[in-house]
C-alpha cells in the first residue's frame, strides 16, 4: 500500500514541477524585451497558463499595474538569481548580458511570487487587469 502512496506522491510532485516549468516558460516569454516589444503578454496561451495560478496571477497583476518599472524589477530579480546560481557553481556569471532568462531562476522565484500574490489576495489589494 505504501508503494502506491509513494508512487502517487511522486507523480503529484512531478506534475507540480512540470506545471511550474510550463509557467516559467510562459513567464520567460512575458519578461522578454526587444526593440520591437516591451515586456508583456505575447499570447493568450501564455497568459492562460500563468493566470490559472491564482496567487501568481495576483502578483503579476500588481507588476503590470506598476508598468515598465515593475516588469524591469522582476526581470532584474531573475537575473540576480541567475548570477548567484552561477557563482555558487563556480562559474563566471553572465548576469545582465545573459542571452535568455534562466528557467531555473524563474522556477526558483515562483514560491516568493506566489507568497506575495497570496498577501495581495488576503489584503484584498489585487489590481484589476485590462485585456
Amino acid at each position: 500500500m505504501t508503494a502506491t502512496t509513494d508512487t502517487a506522491a511522486a507523480v503529484q510532485e512531478w506534475l507540480a514541477r512540470r506545471r511550474d516549468i510550463d509557467i516559467a516558460r510562459s513567464l520567460r516569454r512575458l519578461f522578454h524585451e526587444s526593440g520591437a516589444k516591451p515586456s508583456g503578454w505575447r499570447s493568450r496561451r501564455d497568459k492562460a497558463v500563468v493566470m490559472a495560478d491564482a496567487e501568481l496571477a495576483a502578483f503579476l497583476k500588481s507588476v503590470a499595474a506598476a508598468g515598465p518599472d515593475g516588469w524591469r524589477e522582476e526581470i532584474d530579480r531573475v537575473r540576480l538569481r541567475q548570477v548567484k546560481a552561477a557563482r555558487k557553481r563556480g562559474r563566471k556569471p553572465e548576469g545582465v548580458s545573459a542571452p535568455a532568462l534562466s528557467l531555473a531562476a524563474i522556477v526558483g522565484l515562483l514560491p516568493t511570487w506566489r507568497a506575495w500574490g497570496r498577501m495581495l489576495i488576503d489584503a484584498g489589494k489585487v489590481p484589476s487587469m485590462g485585456n
